[in-house]
């Protein structure tokens, strides 16, 4: 066989597959470009353009400048704009958030319109519904943190609880009590006020 007609029958196979993810042949549009081994889907809508696996969302780029790729990350209706969701779930409730990295299941799940923030873990930022300028590295870090601005997390669990300002935590469960408290800094496992 040829490497052209390798090449065709990979793209049809590939071609086949994506519109069984859609459902149903008849809704799905899609556009093999044989020459380049390329397979070109139609820009995102609610019913065209995502890659589905068992009926769930699984890789789309709906919005502006959006990427997500898990088991229903982000979602079909959002207007925010150059945010990235890998995870199950993660970035799935955006609504008008805008340059969000979420890496980790149910990472920054709950957040609408919180801007700039990066969550790696976990369910980390889980809670976020506003706040911005949030860092939070480790699962459960920042974990209930709904508009706090400008925290630092690193460490399963750090921040946990909080909804203050300002605060940067290093360490497994660092500063694990504080709850508003603004402008704290802890390293180390379990450093708490």
């Amino acid at each position: 066989m040829s490497q052209t007609m390798r090449k065709e029958r990979i793209v049809w196979v590939l071609l086949g597959m994506a519109l069984l993810f859609f459902g149903q042949v008849g809704q799905a549009v899609a556009t093999a470009d044989v020459s380049a081994g390329n397979l070109l889907l139609d820009a995102p809508t609610a019913a065209v353009g995502i890659i589905k696996s068992g009926g769930d969302r699984l890789i789309h780029r709906y919005g502006t400048a959006n990427f997500f790729a898990g088991k229903n990350a982000g979602n079909l209706t959002t207007t925010g704009t150059y945010n990235v969701g890998v995870g199950e779930s993660a970035l799935t409730s955006l609504t008008t958030g805008f340059s969000n990295m979420a890496t980790g299941s149910f990472s920054l799940y709950k957040n609408l319109s919180g801007a700039g923030n990066t969550a790696a873990g976990y369910a980390a930022l889980y809670t976020n519904t506003t706040g911005s300028s949030n860092t939070a590295t480790g699962s459960f870090s920042l974990y209930k943190n709904l508009s706090g601005v400008g925290n630092t997390a690193a460490g399963y669990a750090a921040l946990y609880p909080n909804t203050g300002d300002y605060n940067t935590a290093a360490g497994a469960y660092s500063l694990h009590k504080n709850l508003s408290g603004a402008g704290n800094t802890a390293a180390g496992v379990l450093r708490s006020l």
